[in-house]
C-alpha cells in the first residue's frame, strides 16, 4: 500500500523527470536555433563582402571609363586646335582672295536648278 507520502514523493520525481527531459530538449532547440543563427550570420556576411566587392569593381569600372572620356576629351580638344590653327593659317594665305560679290554677281552664276529652287522658294513666301 502506497502512503500519500510516498504518492507525493512518486509525482515529485516525476515531474522533475519531465522538467530534466523539458530542459533538454530546451537545450537541443537553442543548439539548433544558435546553429542556424551562427549559419545566418554567416551568410549575411558572404552576402555583404560580394555586395562589397560588386560595389568596389563597380566604382573601378567608373572610374577607369571616366579615365578613358578624359583621355578621349583631351585627344579631342587637341585636335580641336589642330583644326583651328590650320584654319587660321588657310585663312592668312587665301585672305586676298576672299572678296564680296554682289547679289547681281552671283545672279549672273545661277544654275537653272538653282533658279527652280529660288523660284520656288519665292512663291511659298
Amino acid at each position: 500500500i502506497i502512503t500519500g507520502k510516498q504518492e507525493w514523493s512518486m509525482q515529485i520525481k516525476d515531474l522533475q523527470e519531465q522538467v530534466r527531459m523539458l530542459e533538454s530538449q530546451i537545450r537541443d532547440v537553442e543548439k539548433s536555433h544558435q546553429i542556424d543563427i551562427d549559419r545566418l550570420i554567416a551568410d549575411h556576411e558572404a552576402h555583404t563582402q560580394d555586395v562589397d566587392k560588386g560595389w568596389e569593381n563597380r566604382v573601378l569600372a567608373l572610374e577607369e571609363t571616366l579615365k578613358d572620356l578624359k583621355d578621349g576629351n583631351m585627344k579631342l580638344e587637341q585636335e580641336l586646335r589642330r583644326g583651328e590653327d590650320q584654319m587660321a593659317i588657310i585663312r592668312r594665305r587665301h585672305e586676298d582672295e576672299i572678296n564680296a560679290v554682289s547679289y547681281t554677281h552671283l545672279r549672273a552664276h545661277e544654275t537653272p536648278e538653282h533658279l527652280v529652287c529660288r523660284l520656288l522658294l519665292e512663291k511659298k513666301k
